[in-house]
């Protein structure tokens, strides 16, 4: 069963790869790692909290500063969401594309 699923993930990466959408994928999924690290820094160093409402407000500011420092443009996800339509016919729903 283990075989199995890592021999689907290596025919999806070699897919991927060939179809020029991993760079498109594994760049943003980069930034949603820095994102978390950022908001996780920030929790961390407070500590604890009064209430939901304090933890939240926080949140919400750390993410307006983070958003400034935002400067990379945002990747083609138009072609990637079309081959993973492509790809996935059977599973991808037709709203999307």
């Amino acid at each position: 069963m283990l075989e199995e699923a890592k021999s689907r993930t290596r025919s999806l990466q070699a897919r991927m790869r060939d179809l020029g959408i991993a760079k498109a994928v594994f760049t943003d999924e980069s930034s949603i790692k820095s994102l978390n690290m950022s908001l996780r820094k920030i929790i961390k160093n407070r500590g604890h909290f009064p209430s939901d409402d304090a933890a939240t407000k926080l949140l919400y500011l750390a993410l307006r500063n983070v958003a400034k420092k935002w400067t990379m443009p945002p990747r083609p996800w138009k072609q990637a969401l079309n081959q993973f339509a492509v790809l996935f016919k059977d599973r991808f729903p037709s709203s999307i594309y």
